[in-house]
């Protein structure tokens, strides 16, 4: 959350482009779920289990169209009139053929999600660059003379590039994926409660874990960058100094210096 309440004034100005990713986000979760759910009738009748009970489709008058009941009554329903009114393998092929349309139609709204994606990734890391610069160029000499050159431009260019698939995560996370599990979680509840209330158990348990990973591989990633700046450094005084070092023949030298320094970022990596 911290890291969102950094990123917000510059996802602020294209609200409108999260707000078009989000509807598109919902309408591929709504159309996989359904695509998943109708294997289930698929499998039914391939393998001569399904069965229908007519006093429980007839409920469907009295149930609330707005309830997960009467969408799982529905379906039985229509399935339950295709194979009494022509064969199963007819029932078969329809329930194929809207098996393949929801996929498609899902794809296709996963698609324009990541469209909609695209402009605010590319317009958050031009904002931030022009901020950078900008800031660059108002810092003291002072800075300079502290920082080495290579650990300035490894914030410019990789520290960038991170905050580039980190703005992705990021807003996939906030509304994409809780999307993905509200809906999922329905469509299990439909299926088998028991075995929903037992993902519920065991989410939080894995989530626990996966923080706590998460935090052991940022510390690495910290440090990796810095050995990368370091690299970056050693790359720039070893250009820079070129012809001294060729003076005083020392490519033997620079070269190991360069090598150690590269085989403890491998190490950190």
């Amino acid at each position: 959350m911290t890291d969102f309440k950094k990123l917000f004034p510059f996802i602020k100005p294209y609200k409108n482009f999260i707000i078009l990713n989000f509807l598109f986000n919902v309408l591929s979760v709504i159309f996989s779920l359904f695509s998943i759910s109708l294997i289930i009738p698929v499998l039914s009748i391939l393998f001569g289990t399904i069965e229908f009970n007519q006093d429980e489709i007839n409920k469907i008058s009295e149930i609330s169209i707005f309830s997960l009941e009467y969408i799982k009554l529905w379906i039985y329903n229509k399935i339950y009139f295709l194979i009494s009114s022509y064969n199963e393998l007819y029932t078969l092929g329809i329930i194929c053929f809207f098996i393949v349309l929801f996929s498609i139609l899902k794809n296709l709204f996963r698609y324009l999600a990541l469209f909609f994606l695209t402009p605010v990734r590319n317009n958050i890391i031009r904002d931030l660059r022009n901020k950078l610069n900008k800031q660059l160029l108002h810092f003291p000499i002072s800075f300079f003379q502290k920082y080495k050159k290579g650990d300035i431009l490894s914030r410019i260019t990789i520290d960038l590039s991170e905050i580039e698939w980190s703005i992705i995560g990021l807003i996939e996370l906030l509304f994409k994926d809780p999307i993905h599990i509200i809906l999922f979680t329905i469509g299990l509840s439909m299926i088998n409660i028991k075995l929903t209330l037992l993902c519920l158990i065991i989410f939080p348990v894995t989530g626990f874990i996966i923080a706590i990973v998460g935090k052991n591989l940022k510390k690495n990633s910290n440090l990796s960058q810095e050995k990368i700046a370091s690299l970056i450094s050693q790359i720039d005084q070893n250009i820079s100094g070129i012809k001294i070092i060729k003076s005083f023949n020392k490519e033997k030298f620079i070269y190991n210096i360069f090598k150690k320094k590269n085989e403890e970022q491998k190490k950190n990596s």
